[in-house]
């Protein structure tokens, strides 16, 4: 009999975290599953490893040469047998909880195509960093956090439909390293609808070797080009560079706005915008009441202030933009996130409670 849910693990010199990884999974609650790891050409033990465990449910595919991470989830979507995906990265692990609490919650929401858990963020050895927790609360909240340059879910603790993935393509080999970004994109783009279970279900491992560390440069760029496309998209005459600089909260939107009149314009375009996805995506009343909290939160209410006052002077109007959105002012966002990481370590330090068994 098929089993309900596959879980996807793609392995590429998985040691020295690997062996969690597997463990993890084998001790959920929930028992139907079928364990698809994908060796993706590993040059180390890790197959050794993966084939000390008899349980059944396994199954080891091998690639041979190397796929890549994007190929070798399309290969594992394609070989899968459920009707559910759940995707574990090697070095990363889920509660025992995770799959019986995301396959209800997918179930009880039959219209949720792919959905994410909270998670932890652990240390090399498994001891707690940080905990991550986001919402979506429909289709409005899906796409708000991509019109702002985020990933509205999380891919290490994803669950998706098999066939929805199918339907949206699955994953583009040539969008690494930021495949998971531009999945979820056009996903969202094609009208598919995500969720965020309310859990801390996985733990995700910080370490060097990850590809958002070693990798960060190259993704940061292909992230804001894949941002801008999309936002080239919707735009109406607006400049879209300096439209999505602003919608990231970069400084480089203040160097394209050299007048009152640039800055009105952006601001404005931010609006439009909002106003022409939710036309072209058919979105409801209250998604689009969603859609606008999500960007106007992260923005600040400056930047309606600054669009009222337009007819205003100058002075005026980058008074109210400043004092409402300050997040904007330049060079203060990068102070402030390196002051927000200081205060998650000093709110960390000293913690040793493991979360992985």
């Amino acid at each position: 009999m098929t089993p309900p849910v596959t879980v996807l693990m793609p392995v590429y010199n998985g040691l020295p975290h690997l062996k969690p990884a597997i463990e993890s999974i084998l001790a959920q609650t929930f028992t139907d599953f079928e364990f698809l790891i994908i060796n993706d050409a590993s040059t180390d033990e890790s197959v050794a490893c993966i084939q000390s465990y008899a349980d059944p449910r396994i199954r080891l595919i091998e690639n041979r040469p190397n796929l890549g991470t994007a190929r070798t989830m399309n290969r594992g979507i394609e070989l899968a047998r459920a009707e559910y995906i759940a995707r574990l990265d090697q070095d990363d692990v889920s509660m025992p909880r995770r799959l019986e609490a995301q396959l209800t919650y997918m179930r009880e929401r039959p219209h949720l195509d792919i959905t994410c858990t909270w998670e932890y963020g652990l240390n090399h050895g498994g001891e707690r960093l940080r905990n991550w927790r986001t919402c979506v609360d429909d289709n409005g909240g899906f796409l708000g956090p991509l019109l702002l340059g985020k990933c509205p879910i999380w891919h290490p603790s994803i669950m998706f439909k098999r066939q929805a993935m199918l339907d949206a393509g699955g994953f583009d080999p040539s969008m690494s390293p930021v495949e998971d970004f531009e999945t979820t994109m056009r996903m969202a783009l094609k009208g598919k609808s995500a969720g965020v279970v309310p859990e801390y279900l996985v733990g995700q491992r910080d370490h060097a070797a990850r590809q958002s560390i070693t990798k960060y440069a190259l993704q940061w760029k292909r992230t804001q080009d894949l941002h801008d496309a999309m936002l080239a998209r919707f735009s109406d005459g607006t400049d879209v560079a300096g439209l999505g600089s602003l919608l990231r909260l970069e400084d480089a939107w203040w160097r394209r706005a050299s007048s009152k009149a640039d800055v009105v314009a952006l601001i404005r375009g931010v609006e439009t915008t909002l106003e022409r996805v939710g036309l072209d995506l058919s979105l409801t009343p209250a998604e689009m009441d969603t859609m606008r909290k999500v960007v106007y939160r992260r923005l600040g209410p400056g930047v309606k202030w600054a669009g009222a006052l337009a007819a205003f002077p100058t002075a005026i109007v980058y008074a109210a933009l400043f004092t409402g959105s300050p997040l904007l002012i330049p060079g203060l966002r990068p102070f402030a996130s390196a002051l927000n990481e200081r205060v998650r370590r000093l709110r960390y330090a000293g913690r040793t409670r493991s979360v992985v068994c």
